[in-house]
């Protein structure tokens, strides 16, 4: 009888891989070198007038969204747990048959400075900033997750429908050089990037299904997609298993005395995969019966080739060649609108080049207090979820120092059984 807890070979080893290491990604980025959407004005006709002697930023984010898995289940992957039976239960009745999910992390520090006094006063800076960065992301069908999460035994007599698996595996690190112009109602801002890879995963299953006897005797497959990994991840910047280049743009414009607008584009770009990787393409279908043994007290002389066996028919062969991929580029465009009473409004539309995400938009409500303190309201929708909620403060800004922090999203706080997005930021400014 081979009718027990099994999934399918593929899917268990693109998870096998450590989908969580790397620091923090920005999940709602302006561009994050000059002052961005997010932040409090700290004045409507002159918002840059503390960087003009340059600027020291160190920002954190991470997150997590998903249109169905909620937070109670998926909490065990980051805080190691025993997933009992009705977590899952409740995890199978939140899916929403067109799953998505995405884990987000970036983590940056950056120096901005004028060259010298001239530069200082036409607005003349330069730029300096590393980033690492984390991309977890995915689709999936309910079939595909209870197969994963509890085995074929529930499908006996029935077939498992996995086509439209996607999952998605990035990490990498990047290194900037910039240039940024600030006049007095505008500001504009490029940099030129090195991007260094430290660990791809990619599976797609374009078609698929896996149908399971009713007594158990034989599995029927079909597979037809494509899988490419990267070797293990390395340490340093120069040990990397891929190398690249990108491109952040940004504009901002004060139009008035009471609009902001911004657009950016952040990493545009590549990386092209050293040969380490491994590349395969399969479109295969066959039935496994199970394994004979004479003797299963003697094993002696006894040669057991299942793994290689399932492993060929599954996989087939095989390449290891140079493999070019884009980086998940980020665009953005946003406005806020100041109001009477210290009170703004703003809103924004973006999309991000990943896997399972849909473009987003949001609206925000901003109330400023004390002493160029204020307080953050967000709405949005899209993305790897979908409606979702966000708070967050800057605690406090002046000449020399500024910081924020907040909530991306909370619905995961607030109702962890039936919610699956969470998210927080940190953003620190030294004004030199």
């Amino acid at each position: 009888m081979i009718l027990k807890q099994i999934s399918p070979v593929a899917l268990a080893t693109f998870l096998a891989f450590n989908p969580f290491e790397g620091k923090a990604q920005d999940t709602a980025s302006c561009f994050p070198g000059y002052m961005r959407l997010e932040e409090a004005l700290i004045s409507v006709s002159q918002p840059y007038i503390y960087d003009d002697k340059g600027a020291i930023r160190i920002g954190s984010e991470v997150s997590v969204q998903t249109n169905g898995v909620p937070y109670d289940f998926s909490k065990a992957f980051v805080f190691p747990e025993y997933i009992d039976r009705d977590k899952k239960d409740n995890a199978y009745s939140k899916l929403k048959g067109d799953n998505r999910f995405g884990a987000l992390t970036e983590w940056q520090a950056q120096l901005i400075f004028p060259v010298d006094s001239a530069s200082r006063a036409q607005g003349r800076h330069l730029s300096v900033r590393y980033r690492e960065n984390s991309a977890y992301t995915g689709m999936f069908g309910d079939d595909a997750f209870k197969l994963l999460f509890d085995g074929n035994k529930q499908f006996a007599g029935q077939t498992a429908d996995l086509s439209g698996t996607e999952l998605y595996f990035l990490a990498y690190r990047s290194f900037e050089l910039g240039y940024v112009l600030t006049k007095p109602k505008a500001l504009y801002a490029i940099h030129f990037g090195l991007a260094a890879g430290r660990n791809l995963q990619q599976l797609n299953i374009e078609n698929g299904s896996l149908y399971t006897a009713e007594d158990g005797t034989y599995l029927d497959l079909n597979w037809n997609g494509d899988f490419f990994g990267s070797a293990s991840r390395v340490d340093g910047f120069f040990n990397s298993r891929a190398s690249g280049a990108s491109l952040s743009l940004e504009f901002k414009q004060l139009a008035g005395s009471k609009w902001v607008f911004t657009e950016s584009l952040t990493d545009l770009g590549f990386m092209n995969w050293n040969p380490a990787g491994r590349t395969v393409s399969v479109d295969t279908a066959f039935r496994f019966t199970g394994i004979q043994l004479g003797n299963i007290f003697d094993l002696n002389g006894q040669t057991i080739v299942l793994g290689d066996t399932l492993e060929q028919k599954l996989l087939g062969g095989n390449v290891r060649e140079n493999r070019m991929t884009a980086l998940p580029f980020h665009l953005n465009i946003g406005a806020e609108r100041m109001f009477g009473g210290r009170w703004s409004g703003s809103g924004f539309v973006d999309y991000r080049y990943l896997p399972g995400f849909q473009p987003q938009a949001g609206l925000s409500v901003r109330k400023g207090f004390g002493k160029q303190r204020s307080i953050r309201f967000m709405v949005s929708y899209g993305g790897f979820g979908g409606l979702q909620t966000g708070l967050d403060a800057v605690v406090f800004s002046n000449h020399h120092h500024s910081l924020n922090i907040g909530t991306i999203y909370n619905e995961a706080l607030l109702a962890p059984k039936s919610a699956g997005s969470i998210g927080f930021r940190l953003f620190y400014v030294h004004h030199i």
